[in-house]
């Protein structure tokens, strides 16, 4: 393979030349090198203005046209692709490469097809046949597709068999890219560890002695990252994280921004630092913000709306909430884990009512179907909150009995610790070592958890009774219907044991239930 100072100099030499069938031959000629470099980018600002017309051979034409979706060039590849370049295709490799970008691009508008174009691109290739670029693109591009219909084990598969030919083939940036997806789908699974340990091995044999490993491999780190975050080792997350992005940056990899951004602000939140929120909000903001319509756009929207709830940023959300109700009711169906996050913490404050206890049981659903082990978690508590909320003891119990079992299962936790969810007080007659974890590290207030007599619910209600609130008006504050509203009450009453509301208001003050 040529070395990247060689390909630039001879597509240099090439561009400026007059023959462009020269050009059209080069890129054919040296496919694999030019995919085998983290420079695509240069290589395509190099090559943007050949010309691919209709007279194009389709090999030169689907070359640059991955390139060019590569690249983020949508505009070039549909150009590229708007002749009807599938009759002038030759072999199973040339239909395997063209199947293989119409799946992934997004050119055929239809999920299934997706599905179809991406298994097509790997059952049309001689499965006899020796390792090639074709067979190990296929498959990459399959798992891509199988991850985006929550099919994670088979996904991780593909992706291991992308790794090894890619590695075979001494294409070792590829390589690093197949392998960050392998644990990537392996995180999703609940596979912490053994990510760990097969990241961990691959950066060893990426380096040696006597030369620096490459940077692209640090795009490994992320997955690595998210594995440490969700074994609440936050510390260590930062500094992984902070490799992949560097990585990530310099190799302009913009598809992998919004997972590291995420989970920076995550680890920082886990730690309690907001400066740093502040600082990755608007990082955030400045790179993806612009992505109409986007999930990197919606991802902005996210991490606003924590960094109100969480760090007390006094910025109007309601924008925010209202973006986020929105693409919910648009994408109900399959929603964003990370939508779903930020819609339920909401509902917890009582922000939103767009997402009901029936929709998170809904995604619990199919999220213990296609294995997704940190937002099952994740759900469980949010679930366990909002039926403590409510006073449903016996659902709570069970959410977070539930979520508990995953971390012995499993190992991960931190979301029992950067939420303060209060429904975390039944985890003493639960898990005892968890619940003296969290009691130890200010997640729990223990004499809270033995002397209160209401729910965080009723003790808003009653702070609101206080103020001279009517029940309509009750209503209207909490998002919740009257008829709720006076089932509140007559807990209230009941648990205080009073007559009234005036009785309930003094002795809720005495207790020290509010103030």
């Amino acid at each position: 393979m040529k070395s990247h100072n060689e390909l630039c100099a001879e597509l240099q030499g090439l561009v400026t030349g007059s023959n462009s069938s020269d050009l059209l031959s080069y890129l054919q000629d040296n496919m694999v090198s030019l995919f085998a470099s983290p420079h695509i980018s240069q290589y395509y600002q190099l090559i943007r203005r050949v010309d691919v017309s209709s007279k194009c051979p389709p090999l030169p034409r689907l070359i640059v046209a991955w390139l060019a979706f590569l690249c983020g060039d949508n505009v070039a590849m549909n150009t590229a692709m708007r002749q009807d370049i599938e009759s002038q295709l030759n072999s199973p490799e040339e239909r395997s490469f063209y199947y293989s970008l119409i799946a992934l691009s997004g050119l055929c508008a239809s999920p299934d097809d997706r599905l179809h174009y991406g298994k097509l691109a790997v059952e049309i290739l001689p499965q006899q046949q020796q390792t090639t670029l074709y067979m190990a693109n296929a498959r990459l591009t399959y798992g891509q597709i199988q991850a985006g219909f929550d099919r994670y084990r088979e996904a991780a598969e593909l992706f291991a068999d992308a790794y090894r030919m890619f590695h075979e083939l001494g294409m070792l940036f590829p390589a690093a890219i197949a392998l960050t997806n392998e644990l990537l789908n392996r995180y999703r699974l609940g596979q912490f560890f053994n990510v760990i340990e097969k990241g961990n091995h691959a950066l060893t044999m990426a380096a040696s002695f006597h030369s620096a490993r490459q940077d692209y491999w640090d795009i490994i780190y992320l997955p690595l990252g998210m594995c440490h975050f969700e074994l609440n080792k936050p510390t260590l997350a930062i500094g992984n994280l902070n490799l992949a992005k560097q990585a990530i940056d310099q190799m302009e990899l913009f598809h992998m921004h919004g997972l590291i951004e995420y989970y920076l602000f995550k680890s920082h939140l886990a730690l309690g630092e907001y400066a740093h929120l502040h600082s990755i909000v608007s990082q955030a903001e400045g790179e993806l913000g612009s992505m109409q319509g986007s999930d990197a756009e919606l991802l902005v929207c996210v991490l606003r709306v924590l960094l109100g709830l969480n760090a007390g940023e006094d910025r109007d959300l309601k924008p925010d909430i209202e973006r986020l109700e929105v693409a919910y009711m648009v994408h109900k169906s399959r929603p964003n884990w990370f939508l779903i996050e930020a819609l339920a913490c909401l509902r917890i404050r009582n922000f939103t009512d767009a997402l009901a206890i029936d929709d998170l049981i809904q995604c619990l659903k199919k999220f213990r179907y296609s294995g997704m082990i940190p937002f099952v978690q994740l759900l469980l508590l949010f679930l366990s909150e909002l039926n403590y909320q409510q006073d449903k003891a016996n659902e709570a119990r069970s959410c977070l009995k539930e979520a508990a079992a995953l971390v012995k299962e499993y190992g991960v936790c931190v979301h029992f610790f950067v939420y303060p969810l209060e429904c975390l007080t039944l985890l003493k007659n639960i898990d005892a070592p968890l619940y003296k974890a969290l009691v130890s590290k200010g997640r729990i207030k223990e004499l809270v958890a033995q002397q209160s007599l209401l729910s965080a619910r009723e003790r808003e209600i009653l702070e609101l009774i206080a103020l001279g609130k009517n029940n309509e008006e009750l209503g209207a504050l909490l998002f919740i219907s009257v008829g709720t509203v006076k089932w509140h009450i007559n807990h209230i009453l009941s648990k205080l044991e009073v007559r009234n509301r005036i009785e309930a208001v003094n002795k809720g003050k005495s207790l020290g239930e509010i103030r």
